[in-house]
């Protein structure tokens, strides 16, 4: 199993590899992962606590991550414009990072290809391995599992989680970077004797692009959750109403701008707004030019054990869509398993994940408009205050998409 992200690296994406292979070592498969070395420099996305998911049959396999991953831990103040006041610094920063996504193409992590390669030839010769599995973020996992393909003639799983090529990347993305994907994409997708996706929406944008692939080489897994850790973990406490989002929070995408004005006029008291995970700067910006910094918790990234608190503890969960309508976020297995009413701010009719959402009667879904979520706060508050809000939704286990 090929995956950059993986424990002690927080993340959904780095615990679903953690939470595949120990259910592949309980049904007796042998497993070896092959990822990054661990910083020297404990990051601020690590989760030690998180190293203790993996099953001790689980062989972990690491190598360097390259000369400027290096660099980075080395002097991680410099590498990040992240908290950097605007000025002259912060652009030097800025400029210095799209020269290095215009040289790797997508980020530095590509020049662990090299590094990873000779590992991977290595324990692929020595252990002349059976199936070879990837991940697709960063695109290096995948280039290192098509060349495995290509000299071994090993059996290859790609698990495509979100889809780099269409369906809004073009938020996050240049129009030059999303033109390679295409290519990349119509390249190397055919190599895989199995590529698995979360949802149906995503293989119709795949099949849409690329139907030389043929709908017998996909599969649709749903990333799920772990119930197990889900039902040992406490919540926090809170007597106010709380609504709580976890997760990263994107400049540019999953924008909370609207929310935050929807927040700034409800006219109640005793509410707070907690967001724990990496956000923009614009949005601490936000906040506090709202004048909100008594009403909302900015936390940071957070280990996965105060996630899972915190998410327990809400009155509310807040749910951000995406565009295109082809991805289904891995944030809502979480909060399925949270067991809390969840408030969805789609982006348009097609976003399959408030879809899902709604089919389960898990909450309310806004459209992205100021009043709008107003209006589905106050009605969310009102039950609360009424103590009415869990008999209100259907807030029962979702055992579908347990990983058991």
């Amino acid at each position: 199993m090929i995956s950059y992200a993986f424990p002690p690296w927080g993340g959904l994406g780095s615990f679903l590899t953690a939470y595949r292979a120990n259910r592949l070592v309980e049904h007796g498969h042998t497993v070896d992962i092959l990822t990054v070395e661990v910083s020297s420099n404990a990051s601020s996305a690590y989760d030690w606590e998180a190293v203790e998911l993996v099953d001790r049959r689980v062989s972990v396999h690491r190598s360097y991550g390259g000369f400027l991953w290096s660099l980075s831990n080395q002097f991680p103040s410099f590498f990040s414009f992240r908290g950097e006041p605007h000025g002259p610094l912060r652009r030097v920063k800025q400029l210095y990072a799209s020269f290095l996504r215009h040289v790797f193409y997508r980020s530095s992590n590509l020049e662990w290809l090299f590094w990873a390669g000779k590992k991977g030839y290595a324990l692929t010769r020595i252990n002349n391995y059976d199936l070879v599995y990837s991940t697709d973020n960063p695109i290096t996992c995948r280039l290192l599992a098509y060349l495995l393909k290509k000299r071994f003639a090993i059996p290859w799983i790609l698990f495509l989680g979100d889809p780099y090529s269409f369906g809004g990347v073009e938020l996050l993305r240049s129009s030059w970077r999303i033109r390679i994907d295409r290519v990349l994409d119509k390249r190397i997708l055919p190599f895989a004797d199995r590529i698995i996706v979360n949802c149906q929406e995503t293989l119709e944008g795949y099949l849409a692009r690329f139907p030389s692939l043929g709908r017998e080489r996909f599969s649709v897994i749903a990333d799920g959750f772990d119930e197990r850790r889900y039902r040992s973990i406490m919540s926090e406490t809170s007597e106010t109403f709380r609504i709580v989002y976890t997760g990263t929070v994107y400049d540019g995408a999953r924008d909370l701008g609207h929310f935050l004005q929807a927040i700034g006029q409800l006219s109640v008291r005793g509410i707070e707004v907690i967001i724990a995970g990496n956000v923009g700067t614009s949005l601490c910006k936000t906040v506090e030019d709202m004048g909100l910094q008594n009403v909302v918790t900015i936390l940071g990234f957070q280990p996965h054990t105060r996630v899972i608190g915190l998410q327990k503890s809400a009155s509310v969960l807040l749910l951000v869509g995406w565009p295109g309508g082809y991805q289904i976020q891995g944030k809502l297995f979480d909060y399925f398993a949270a067991n809390r009413p969840i408030m969805a701010i789609r982006h348009d009719e097609h976003d399959p994940t408030s879809n899902l959402m709604q089919q389960h009667n898990r909450g309310i879904v806004v459209e992205n408009q100021v009043e709008a979520i107003r209006h589905a706060l106050a009605r969310f508050y009102s039950l609360w205050k009424d103590k009415k809000l869990d008999g209100a939704f259907d807030l029962s286990d979702v055992d579908a998409f347990a990983m058991s």
